[in-house]
């Protein structure tokens, strides 16, 4: 540690003897984690952790009450992830004008974007079909009855990947599906890109 670094660079210090002589056998803990998860996002479990956002979390609720669908944009690594999931997520959850229980949907849409939703809503994946650039009517209708059971909020996070993994096809197939659902009630979309 930094008791050893001082003692390399003078090594016949008798101050820094004698403190290594009382500190010999002793072991620094702290009982406290480190409340910063480094790379990854805040998860809605790290929500009491996560703070200094309070504005663009409040602002972004009011946009959600005039606009079932939200765009949060932002440069890699400026926290766009947690911001939705430790900061909008449980706000939504907490708040009866979204409804009660409010399901939340997360997903990445990687290569097969329509495949992830159809896993998130719990929708069989043949309803993703084959994309020709429409919305698969089946999985649309199956999301909009899983919605009817709960209210809903489904966050497309990571929404760039449509872009650079998934084919022409799927992205506008995706396009078509997410506005077929802006009418939906109870269901609301947070996209993050």
């Amino acid at each position: 540690g930094l008791l050893d670094a001082a003692l390399q660079q003078a090594p016949n210090n008798p101050d820094l003897l004698a403190r290594q002589a009382a500190w010999r056998g002793v072991e620094f803990v702290t009982e406290y984690a480190c409340p910063y998860p480094g790379m990854k996002p805040f998860s809605r479990e790290e929500q009491e952790l996560f703070f200094g956002r309070t504005a663009e979390t409040e602002e972004a609720i009011q946009r959600l009450q005039i606009d079932s669908t939200l765009v949060v944009i932002g440069p890699s690594g400026s926290g766009k992830s947690s911001l939705v999931l430790a900061g909008i997520l449980p706000t939504m959850q907490k708040l009866k004008v979204f409804g009660r229980p409010l399901a939340v949907r997360i997903v990445r849409p990687g290569a097969t974007p329509l495949a992830a939703l159809a896993g998130a809503f719990g929708c069989p994946s043949d309803l993703a079909g084959d994309p020709t650039g429409a919305a698969p009517s089946g999985l649309i209708a199956c999301i909009r009855q899983a919605v009817a059971a709960a209210p809903a909020v489904l966050v497309v996070d990571q929404l760039e990947e449509v872009f650079t993994l998934a084919p022409a096809a799927d992205r506008m197939a995706l396009g078509e599906l997410l506005r077929a659902l802006d009418d939906v009630v109870g269901l609301w979309v947070i996209l993050t890109v």
